[in-house]
């Protein structure tokens, strides 16, 4: 073999070994970022979870609160319908009387 053959061959091979080992090198590279990225949407994932969860609870307990006004409403309409009734009676007695 030549020597220029020779040189070639050596050439080549250092070309190619250099290429796997930058591509090994932004494997790695890509595999961290990815993980990192994965990281960070995680903890993105968790903080709107936890404010979701935040905000479920304040709609709950502004619920609970509308409930009971409800039954507080319930209340006092029986209460009215029963002062109605009492004022419909006395205006009776009172007619009856004069």
């Amino acid at each position: 073999m030549s020597d220029a053959v020779v040189v070639a061959i050596i050439t080549a091979l250092s070309t190619i070994i250099c290429q796997l080992i930058i591509n090994r090198n932004n494997r790695k590279k890509q595999s961290k970022e990815d993980a990192e990225k994965a990281r960070v949407k995680a903890v993105q994932d968790a903080v709107k979870e936890t404010e979701l969860k935040n905000e479920l609870e304040e709609i709950n307990h502004k619920l609970d609160i509308h409930n009971g006004y409800a039954e507080k409403l319930s209340e006092i309409e029986k209460s009215m319908a029963v002062i109605k009734t009492e004022i419909k009676n006395l205006y009776h007695r009172r007619g009856e009387e004069t």
